[in-house]
């Protein structure tokens, strides 16, 4: 308790510990933001006509090669969100100090 009482634990208290809160609620929205924007993008695909309950029932009679054609879209879709994830995760890592002591961590 020595540290307490002349004070140099204070500033970890009151300035890291906050900023350190901040900064993981920062990248769990950045992680639920990727999924969220995936899910949007499933229900947007699954909604459209082309690939409503009658385009579903289509795809038993498609081959292959066609049923990956249609897939392309979509992995593009995915690759986009993912790429703007990681670069928000990057921008927050240097937008805050602390992300190099949270690093240390694990």
């Amino acid at each position: 308790m020595a540290l307490l009482m002349d004070g140099r634990i204070e500033p970890f208290r009151t300035e890291i510990v906050p900023a350190a809160r901040e900064f993981k609620n920062k990248m769990q929205t950045i992680q639920e933001s990727l999924f969220g924007n995936l899910a949007k993008g499933a229900l947007a695909a699954l909604g459209s006509g082309s690939v409503g309950s009658v385009g579903l029932t289509l795809f038993g009679a498609l081959s292959w090669p066609h049923l990956l054609a249609l897939a392309v879209p979509g992995a593009v879709y995915a690759g986009k969100a993912a790429i703007d994830s990681l670069t928000a995760e990057r921008a927050a890592k240097r937008e805050c100090a602390i992300s190099y002591v949270l690093s240390l961590d694990s």
